[in-house]
């Protein structure tokens, strides 16, 4: 297939992936039947799922791609329907349909893991997982106060869900095969993040900024826990400045907001 055409094909194919979930997207900020934008969604969903899924097995892309979609279209509708302003809402549009579109792009023009490509792929996908942590530990922040018979319990423990899940994602980026000390590590993870949004959420923040906090010193967690698994282990002599930065920035971002509620 000529090269100009494969190109066209990418475009058309990505467009049409980001410009549908927008579609959807805009319909669920429209109509009053609620639950058919969901219902949409979730066909949709599952459909550029299947696409892409057919695609990479006859393309031997990267299945990464498959489940990150799935999960930033669940993350962006989350947030959209916990924000009231329009311009946060229109710009998680444009940002989750950009996503998917691009995770499409990629899906169509596959990189090999050892190839010098791939790194930077890598990087992105991690960013994207990212953006679903903190997308999903923010809307179950706000489910507590839209639903206050839930018990914050039941989602601190949802919240460990999504945030393991999102560092299992991101580790099989690194790590080709998962060994029970990855598996274990995913759990303490979880439970950690757990323990961390219960406490958070005895603070005075709003859940925008809670979702921020716990995604924040969870990728830190994500981070160094990899960083941890490596054969070299964490660098200390490398990292402490980045540790030490992060960790003075957090409490001066904590207590900014403390200091206007």
């Amino acid at each position: 297939m000529p090269s100009n055409t494969g190109e066209r094909i990418r475009t058309i194919v990505s467009a049409v992936a980001a410009g549908g979930v927008i579609g959807l997207w805009f319909l669920l900020t429209r109509l009053t039947l609620v639950w058919l934008p969901f219902v949409l969604l979730a066909v949709w969903a599952i459909f550029l799922g299947v696409a892409q899924y057919r695609i990479i097995r006859l393309h031997h892309g990267q299945f990464q791609t498959v489940p990150l979609t799935i999960f930033i279209i669940l993350a962006a509708t989350a947030l959209i329907s916990v924000i009231e302003t329009p311009a946060l809402i229109f710009g998680i549009m444009a940002l989750g349909g950009g996503m998917v579109g691009h995770l499409f792009w990629l899906a169509l023009s596959p990189q090999s893991q050892s190839s010098p490509e791939y790194k930077p792929i890598r990087r992105i996908f991690t960013i994207y997982w990212v953006f679903t942590a903190y997308g999903l530990s923010t809307a179950t922040f706000a489910w507590h106060l839209f639903f206050p018979t839930i018990s914050f319990i039941v989602l601190a423990c949802l919240i460990g869900l999504w945030c393991m899940i999102a560092t299992g994602m991101i580790w099989s980026l690194y790590f080709f095969q998962f060994s029970k000390a990855h598996l274990y590590w995913l759990l303490i993870f979880g439970f950690c993040m757990a323990e961390f949004a219960w406490i958070i959420h005895q603070l005075p923040f709003g859940y925008l900024v809670s979702g921020f906090l716990s995604s924040w010193l969870w990728y830190l967690l994500q981070l160094f826990g990899r960083f941890h698994l490596t054969p070299q282990g964490v660098l200390w002599g490398k990292q402490r400045w980045f540790l030490l930065a992060n960790i003075v920035l957090y409490l001066l971002v904590m207590g900014f907001y403390i200091r206007w509620v």
